[in-house]
Protein backbone atom coordinates (compact mmCIF):
# COMPACT_ATOMS: atom_id res chain seq x y z
CA UNK A 1 0.00 0.00 0.00
CA UNK A 2 1.23 3.27 -1.10
CA UNK A 3 0.90 6.84 0.75
CA UNK A 4 1.72 10.14 -0.89
CA UNK A 5 3.14 13.10 1.44
CA UNK A 6 4.09 16.37 0.33
CA UNK A 7 6.00 19.22 2.84
CA UNK A 8 8.03 21.56 2.58
CA UNK A 9 10.95 19.37 3.00
CA UNK A 10 9.97 17.45 -0.15
CA UNK A 11 7.98 15.01 -1.83
CA UNK A 12 7.46 11.37 -0.21
CA UNK A 13 6.37 7.95 -1.63
CA UNK A 14 6.06 5.90 1.79
CA UNK A 15 5.34 2.39 0.79
CA UNK A 16 4.06 -1.01 3.13
CA UNK A 17 5.11 -3.81 1.84
CA UNK A 18 3.88 -7.04 3.59
CA UNK A 19 5.69 -9.93 3.44
CA UNK A 20 3.17 -12.75 1.55
CA UNK A 21 3.98 -14.94 4.33
CA UNK A 22 5.46 -14.78 7.88
CA UNK A 23 4.93 -13.65 11.47
CA UNK A 24 5.94 -10.39 11.70
CA UNK A 25 6.37 -7.85 14.75
CA UNK A 26 5.76 -4.20 14.61
CA UNK A 27 8.34 -2.20 17.33
CA UNK A 28 5.88 0.64 18.94
CA UNK A 29 6.99 3.16 21.68
CA UNK A 30 4.18 5.22 21.95
CA UNK A 31 5.36 8.02 20.02
CA UNK A 32 3.73 9.22 16.87
CA UNK A 33 6.10 7.71 14.17
CA UNK A 34 5.46 4.32 15.78
CA UNK A 35 1.85 4.86 16.16
CA UNK A 36 1.69 5.90 12.12
CA UNK A 37 3.88 3.27 10.81
CA UNK A 38 1.32 0.93 13.47
CA UNK A 39 -1.90 2.89 11.75
CA UNK A 40 -0.49 2.44 7.99
CA UNK A 41 0.15 -1.70 8.51
CA UNK A 42 -3.38 -2.46 9.97
CA UNK A 43 -4.35 -0.33 7.02
CA UNK A 44 -2.54 -2.71 4.47
CA UNK A 45 -3.25 -5.56 6.49
CA UNK A 46 -6.90 -5.07 6.01
CA UNK A 47 -6.28 -4.81 2.60
CA UNK A 48 -3.91 -6.88 1.08
CA UNK A 49 -3.19 -10.12 3.63
CA UNK A 50 -5.87 -9.97 6.74
CA UNK A 51 -4.85 -13.54 8.13
CA UNK A 52 -1.01 -12.21 8.35
CA UNK A 53 -0.08 -12.83 11.76
CA UNK A 54 1.60 -10.12 13.83
CA UNK A 55 2.80 -9.03 17.26
CA UNK A 56 3.18 -4.94 18.53
CA UNK A 57 6.56 -5.34 20.83
CA UNK A 58 7.51 -2.18 23.26
CA UNK A 59 11.40 -2.77 24.07
CA UNK A 60 11.15 -1.59 27.83
CA UNK A 61 13.49 1.17 28.19
CA UNK A 62 11.17 3.25 30.94
CA UNK A 63 10.72 7.00 30.55
CA UNK A 64 7.04 6.17 29.40
CA UNK A 65 6.98 3.89 26.65
CA UNK A 66 5.48 1.09 28.21
CA UNK A 67 2.35 3.27 29.61
CA UNK A 68 2.16 5.28 26.28
CA UNK A 69 2.67 2.33 23.94
CA UNK A 70 -0.55 0.48 25.47
CA UNK A 71 -2.40 3.10 25.65
CA UNK A 72 -1.78 3.93 21.84
CA UNK A 73 -2.79 0.33 21.14
CA UNK A 74 -5.85 0.10 23.45
CA UNK A 75 -6.72 3.27 21.09
CA UNK A 76 -5.86 1.80 17.70
CA UNK A 77 -7.61 -1.31 18.74
CA UNK A 78 -10.95 1.08 18.45
CA UNK A 79 -10.04 2.55 15.92
CA UNK A 80 -9.48 0.11 13.43
CA UNK A 81 -11.97 -2.45 15.09
CA UNK A 82 -9.06 -5.25 15.12
CA UNK A 83 -7.64 -6.96 18.17
CA UNK A 84 -3.82 -6.02 18.22
CA UNK A 85 -1.54 -8.92 20.10
CA UNK A 86 1.41 -6.80 22.42
CA UNK A 87 4.14 -7.78 24.23
CA UNK A 88 7.05 -6.13 26.27
CA UNK A 89 10.29 -7.15 25.70
CA UNK A 90 13.32 -6.46 28.31
CA UNK A 91 16.04 -4.40 27.34
CA UNK A 92 19.32 -4.69 28.45
CA UNK A 93 20.50 -2.00 30.67
CA UNK A 94 24.16 -1.99 29.84
CA UNK A 95 23.04 -1.14 26.04
CA UNK A 96 22.31 2.87 25.07
CA UNK A 97 18.69 3.13 23.95
CA UNK A 98 20.09 3.72 20.17
CA UNK A 99 21.41 0.51 19.67
CA UNK A 100 17.88 -0.96 20.79
CA UNK A 101 18.08 -1.79 16.71
CA UNK A 102 19.75 -4.81 17.32
CA UNK A 103 19.14 -5.49 20.98
CA UNK A 104 16.96 -7.49 21.78
CA UNK A 105 14.88 -7.92 18.51
CA UNK A 106 17.69 -9.40 16.27
CA UNK A 107 17.99 -12.95 18.94
CA UNK A 108 13.90 -13.03 18.14
CA UNK A 109 14.54 -12.65 14.20
CA UNK A 110 17.21 -15.30 14.40
CA UNK A 111 15.87 -17.91 16.25
CA UNK A 112 12.39 -17.33 14.16
CA UNK A 113 10.48 -16.42 16.60
CA UNK A 114 9.44 -13.67 13.47
CA UNK A 115 10.25 -13.38 10.19
CA UNK A 116 10.23 -9.87 9.45
CA UNK A 117 10.81 -6.51 11.88
CA UNK A 118 9.00 -3.06 11.06
CA UNK A 119 10.25 -0.05 12.38
CA UNK A 120 9.64 3.50 12.07
CA UNK A 121 12.84 4.48 12.01
CA UNK A 122 13.17 8.13 10.33
CA UNK A 123 16.20 10.32 9.03
CA UNK A 124 17.27 13.39 10.55
CA UNK A 125 15.78 16.70 9.46
CA UNK A 126 17.72 18.36 6.54
CA UNK A 127 19.68 21.25 8.04
CA UNK A 128 18.37 20.81 11.54
CA UNK A 129 21.59 20.81 14.14
CA UNK A 130 21.55 19.14 17.40
CA UNK A 131 24.12 18.33 19.95
CA UNK A 132 22.25 14.89 21.02
CA UNK A 133 21.33 14.04 17.53
CA UNK A 134 20.78 10.29 16.96
CA UNK A 135 23.06 8.82 13.94
CA UNK A 136 20.48 7.97 11.26
CA UNK A 137 21.64 7.94 7.52
CA UNK A 138 18.73 8.25 5.28
CA UNK A 139 18.53 4.78 3.51
CA UNK A 140 16.04 5.14 0.54
CA UNK A 141 16.00 1.13 0.06
CA UNK A 142 13.91 -0.04 2.93
CA UNK A 143 15.14 -3.52 1.92
CA UNK A 144 19.09 -3.11 2.54
CA UNK A 145 18.71 -4.50 5.83
CA UNK A 146 17.53 -8.63 5.63
CA UNK A 147 14.03 -8.86 8.06
CA UNK A 148 13.60 -5.63 8.39
CA UNK A 149 11.48 -3.21 7.46
CA UNK A 150 11.62 0.63 7.40
CA UNK A 151 9.46 2.30 5.21
CA UNK A 152 9.92 5.73 6.73
CA UNK A 153 13.62 5.54 6.63
CA UNK A 154 13.93 8.12 3.61
CA UNK A 155 11.01 10.43 5.70
CA UNK A 156 12.01 13.30 8.40
CA UNK A 157 9.46 14.19 11.23
CA UNK A 158 7.23 16.80 8.80
CA UNK A 159 6.43 13.69 6.67
CA UNK A 160 4.95 11.63 9.49
CA UNK A 161 2.80 14.61 11.11
CA UNK A 162 1.64 15.13 7.90
CA UNK A 163 0.76 11.67 7.21
CA UNK A 164 -0.86 11.28 10.35
CA UNK A 165 -3.30 14.25 9.12
CA UNK A 166 -3.92 13.20 5.69
CA UNK A 167 -5.21 9.82 7.52
CA UNK A 168 -7.14 11.52 10.24
CA UNK A 169 -5.64 10.24 13.24
CA UNK A 170 -5.05 13.22 14.93
CA UNK A 171 -5.47 11.83 18.11
CA UNK A 172 -2.21 10.43 18.25
CA UNK A 173 -1.13 14.07 18.85
CA UNK A 174 -2.27 13.90 22.34
CA UNK A 175 -1.82 10.36 23.08
CA UNK A 176 1.86 10.00 22.04
CA UNK A 177 4.93 10.12 24.00
CA UNK A 178 8.26 12.08 22.80
CA UNK A 179 10.90 13.37 24.78
CA UNK A 180 13.90 10.86 26.07
CA UNK A 181 14.63 12.73 29.21
CA UNK A 182 11.10 12.54 31.26
CA UNK A 183 8.26 10.18 31.53
CA UNK A 184 5.68 12.21 31.46
CA UNK A 185 5.87 15.84 29.76
CA UNK A 186 8.30 17.17 27.65
CA UNK A 187 12.22 18.67 28.70
CA UNK A 188 11.64 20.42 25.33
CA UNK A 189 15.37 20.39 25.12
CA UNK A 190 16.38 16.80 24.04
CA UNK A 191 16.83 16.28 19.91
CA UNK A 192 13.07 14.50 19.77
CA UNK A 193 11.40 17.47 21.73
CA UNK A 194 12.96 19.89 19.70
CA UNK A 195 12.42 17.38 16.25
CA UNK A 196 8.83 17.62 17.03
CA UNK A 197 8.91 21.65 17.60
CA UNK A 198 10.22 21.82 14.41
CA UNK A 199 8.11 19.70 12.58
CA UNK A 200 4.88 21.41 13.30
CA UNK A 201 7.06 24.78 12.79
CA UNK A 202 7.62 23.86 9.40
CA UNK A 203 4.25 22.41 8.40
CA UNK A 204 2.30 25.91 10.39
CA UNK A 205 0.76 23.63 12.46
CA UNK A 206 -0.23 24.29 16.43
CA UNK A 207 0.80 20.73 18.56
CA UNK A 208 -2.18 19.77 20.92
CA UNK A 209 0.16 17.25 23.01
CA UNK A 210 1.77 17.46 26.06
CA UNK A 211 4.05 15.04 26.40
Amino acid sequence: MDFHVSTPTGDRKIQIILPQSGNICILASGGIDSSVLLSTILMARQAESPNLPFTVLNIKRGLGTEEFSRAMVNKLEDHFGVEIPFQYVDLDPSVHHSECLTNPIVPLLDRGDYTHCFNAETSNPAGFVHVGAPNRTPVKNQFKFKKWRMPFLHCDKTHIVQLMHQLNLSFIETMSHTCFAQARYRCKTCFQCEERAWAYKTLNLTDPGEH
